[in-house]
C-alpha cells in the first residue's frame, strides 16, 4: 500500500507513510547501527613513532531489536453513521554498538607482537561479584534451618 492522504482539512497535505516506507526507515536505522559495529572499526588508526608503529585493536559488538505494525479500519469522525477510512503505521527499534580496547599490535624492525589490554576495574568487579555469590552460598549452608530441611527430605 502506498502513502495515503490522511489530512483533516482540504488543501492541507498530510501523508501517512505506508508499511514499505516505515520498514525502509527501520531498516536504514539498523543498517547504520551495524555499519558502526563493522570489522573495519576493530582496528584503530596506526600511530607511528620513529621505527615503531602501534595499532589499537578493539572488540566491537552490536545488538538490536526491531518491531513494526500496521493498522487500517473505519474511524468514526462525527455524527451517527459518519465514518471514514483511517489507519496507521508504527515502527520502533533500538540498539547499541559497544567497543572496548582489547589489544595493541606493535610493529618494530625486530618483528610484530600483540600486547593485551588488561582492564583492572573489570577484573575487580568480577572478583567482587564472585565473592558475593560465594558468601551468600556459605551463609545459606550455615543456616541450621536449611540443614534440618535437607535432613528431613532424606
Amino acid at each position: 500500500m502506498a502513502a495515503k492522504d490522511v489530512s483533516k482539512n482540504p488543501g492541507e497535505v498530510g501523508l501517512m507513510p505506508g508499511p514499505e516506507q516505515a520498514m525502509g526507515y527501520g531498516r536504514g536505522v539498523l543498517e547504520d547501527l551495524f555499519d558502526k559495529a563493522s570489522a573495519a572499526n576493530v582496528y584503530g588508526r596506526p600511530i607511528k613513532q620513529g621505527d615503531v608503529t602501534v595499532i589499537p585493536a578493539a572488540e566491537v559488538t552490536a545488538a538490536a531489536g526491531f518491531a513494526g505494525g500496521y493498522g487500517y479500519g473505519p474511524v468514526e469522525t462525527g455524527g451517527e453513521g459518519d465514518h471514514s477510512a483511517g489507519g496507521g503505521v508504527g515502527v520502533g527499534g533500538g540498539g547499541r554498538a559497544f567497543s572496548r580496547p582489547v589489544a595493541v599490535v606493535v610493529v618494530t624492525p625486530q618483528g610484530v607482537r600483540v600486547e593485551p589490554v588488561i582492564d583492572p576495574s573489570k577484573i575487580l568487579l568480577a572478583a567482587i561479584t564472585a565473592g558475593g555469590f560465594m558468601a551468600a552460598m556459605v551463609m545459606r549452608m550455615l543456616k541450621p534451618e536449611s540443614a534440618a530441611k535437607q535432613l528431613k527430605k532424606t
